[in-house]
């Protein structure tokens, strides 16, 4: 098989973010370009001071090449997944290096753009899942109860009081928000704000609207991939039971450990290791916990 052009494209990577995606993403084009392959990263990076998009200078870091696109501020909800704006400038860059596939792993901050600019080259699209984002828009399956989530409901109530949480939080200084997103308000609240969305505020419900919207308009997008990776079962389920039909194969991460022989231990004294971002979403005591 001749050499491949990879544009492997994520939401974040070093410098800006040194996470676990990043560090997947990393290793994995050092893997590929092993083998022969030239691999681009595709990477937003969010500039509060612009007005549109625009591409920077291609950077090289570690021997692998970083195109990065700048990216404006967010002028509401439906820009964290679907901006068309970067359409343009994705396809440019996927033109440019002469890209022959497209690896996601992670969409977030590029979007349905992403897709968009990928089928109109003709490029096909592989993913690899590193967490829920594909149908919940925190990531986490966790609910704004900081319950396990099993994914947007019919109607979509369950996301509106996610969204309806996250909006307190960033804006505390709201009353309005604080009472309807408090846990006695927040479930009538979740149902009848999507049937007055004419009625409120036109950035409140275009909001609302977006957040309903998000799951139909990310299935669509996603269906399309040829293949996934899920490094988890219980991942490759969750996608599986949100109706997520692409061929998807579950494949660990692993480590890289050293296997060299461990200086002796000191003491009887347990000590355990953790490896991952120090979160809520990673603590096993939440995520343990049902809710339907």
């Amino acid at each position: 098989m001749r050499p491949l052009t990879i544009a492997l494209c994520l939401h974040g990577y070093f410098p800006d973010q040194f996470f676990g995606t990043a560090v997947y993403a990393r290793q994995l084009a050092e893997a590929l370009q092993r083998r022969g392959n030239r691999v681009v990263i595709v990477v937003p990076r969010f500039d509060a001071s612009l007005d549109h998009p625009r591409l920077s200078e291609p950077e090289w870091l570690g021997g692998i090449e970083i195109r990065r696109i700048l990216r404006p501020r967010m002028r509401g909800m439906r820009d964290t997944f679907d901006d068309p704006r970067l359409m343009p400038l994705l396809r440019k860059t996927f033109s440019t290096i002469g890209a022959d596939i497209v690896h996601l792993a992670h969409f977030l901050g590029l979007g349905t753009a992403l897709f968009a600019a990928a089928k109109s080259l003709n490029l096909p699209i592989f993913a690899t899942l590193t967490d829920f984002h594909g149908f919940c828009h925190r990531g986490t399956l966790l609910n704004s109860w900081g319950l396990t989530c099993k994914g947007p409901n019919r109607w979509r109530t369950n996301c509106v009081s996610c969204g309806l949480r996250d909006y307190a939080d960033e804006r505390p200084q709201s009353w309005t928000l604080a009472y309807l997103a408090s846990w006695f308000a927040r479930p009538t609240s979740a149902i009848a704000l999507p049937l007055l969305t004419e009625m409120l505020p036109r950035q409140s419900g275009d909001d609302i609207r977006a957040i309903r919207e998000r799951p139909d308009r990310l299935f669509d997008e996603f269906t399309t991939i040829r293949a996934a990776i899920a490094p988890t079962r219980h991942l490759h389920d969750a996608y599986r039971r949100n109706g997520f039909a692409m061929p998807m194969d579950v494949q660990s991460f692993g480590i890289d450990a050293d296997r060299s022989a461990k200086p002796p231990r000191r003491s009887d004294r347990l000590r355990i290791g953790f490896i991952g971002q120090i979160g809520k979403h990673n603590d096993p005591e939440q995520v343990a916990q049902p809710f339907d």
